[in-house]
């Protein structure tokens, strides 16, 4: 779980279907360190319903720890 306390935040534009792209989020998580995930949101419809996504960047340190958290999960 990524805290309420990053530094910057996904922004979005207006109209319905537009997407913020490269935003970015940092934070420091207590066991791994500073993660950094990039946002982007799908804006669904006119009532500003929108769809965030956060991932990282493949062959990031965030991503190398995503995937050892996935995989201690499976097994």
């Amino acid at each position: 779980m990524i805290p309420s306390t990053a530094r910057s935040s996904c922004g979005g534009g207006t109209s319905p279907r537009s997407a913020c792209a490269g935003r970015r989020k940092t934070s420091h998580h207590p066991h791994f360190g500073e993660l950094t995930l990039e946002c982007r949101a799908l804006h669904a419809d006119e009532q500003g319903q929108r769809v965030v996504f956060y991932t990282a960047v493949p062959g990031s340190p965030t991503a190398s720890v995503l995937c050892g958290l996935r995989e201690a999960m499976v097994a």
